[in-house]
């Protein structure tokens, strides 16, 4: 449902998923040995072919990426590791069903639920 790069490690201390697959909120925390710049390109490519639409992003020293699939929003937080390579931290969690939305938003193309490539 979301990109993970290779030689990803999995930060279990700060790990919190409910749900399943296509479903599932939470963070999921990630370390990988690849340098912040690499990892803002990569998830600016990768999101887009699992369905997930930008909806903005801040490249700055600690890099924050939001994006939009069907009722959930995806916020992607980069950031470079003393010791080398990223620090990924990824929060997925249900859109705000009370908000207005914007007409950028209800532009936006619904997405099936178990859709991705």
């Amino acid at each position: 449902d979301v990109p993970i790069p290779a030689n990803a490690d999995i930060d279990f201390d700060n790990l919190l998923v409910l749900g399943a697959e296509d479903g599932w909120i939470g963070r999921l925390a990630l370390t990988v040995p690849y340098k912040m710049p690499e990892m803002y390109a990569f998830y600016e490519r990768e999101m887009p072919r699992f369905g997930w639409l930008k909806i903005t992003s801040v490249r700055a020293a600690i890099s924050t990426m939001t994006y939009s699939r069907g009722d959930r929003i995806a916020t992607v937080t980069l950031s470079s590791r003393t010791i080398g390579g990223t620090a990924i931290d990824f929060t997925v969690a249900p859109a705000n069903p009370l908000a207005e939305k914007s007409s950028f938003q209800r532009a936006l193309p619904k997405v099936p639920a178990g859709t991705s490539s």
